[in-house]
């Protein structure tokens, strides 16, 4: 069950805000439901259902935002499970949203070695961003993608960004548009 400060602290928030106000529930590393992910998606997913169950005026929650930092080794079974999470969430009337999106070579900054990506790395981030952003676009409770940042320049992972540090269009970009 969830905690009740969590409770507490949308229903303050609520009180706060406008009516309009929607509230959301933003996380790391939960957006898929493989592998190293699927404890804490689930977990994510449980606490939300709670929250909805308990109703709007003991709990209110409108959305939960994935922050989506992944590596290139993504595969077809992430995004079949991304599809299946916001699936689920759309079954209990909770919008999703990319709030943080970035592709990065590895899920170790050690890992990183490139000064620049390969041609072929690149084009395998073009096709992942391509790939999550148009899940989104299909799934009607998905409302919004957003990339962690738009440049290489300040990001602090090297090269995960639809554009470098000279402000270039990468792969990424011309992918997503």
């Amino acid at each position: 069950m969830i905690d009740d400060f969590i409770c507490k602290s949308f229903k303050a928030a609520r009180a706060a805000s406008y009516s309009k106000t929607k509230l959301f529930y933003n996380d790391y590393n939960h957006a898929s439901m493989q592998g190293d992910y699927k404890a804490k998606s689930d977990k994510v997913f449980d606490m939300i259902k709670s929250m909805k169950q308990r109703g709007e005026n003991e709990c209110p929650i409108d959305g939960v935002g994935f922050q989506n930092h992944i590596n290139i080794n993504y595969d077809e079974a992430n995004y079949k499970s991304i599809r299946e999470n916001i699936q689920r969430y759309a079954d209990i009337n909770v919008e999703v949203q990319f709030t943080e999106t970035n592709v990065r070579c590895s899920k170790h900054m050690q890992d990183c070695q490139w000064t620049n990506w390969p041609e072929s790395a690149l084009e395998t981030q073009a096709s992942i961003y391509g790939k999550i952003l148009q899940i989104c676009l299909e799934e009607p409770n998905c409302t919004a993608f957003e990339t962690w940042d738009f440049t290489d320049k300040y990001s602090k992972y090297p090269n995960s960004l639809p554009f470098d540090k000279e402000f270039g269009k990468k792969p990424a970009y011309e992918k997503m548009l």
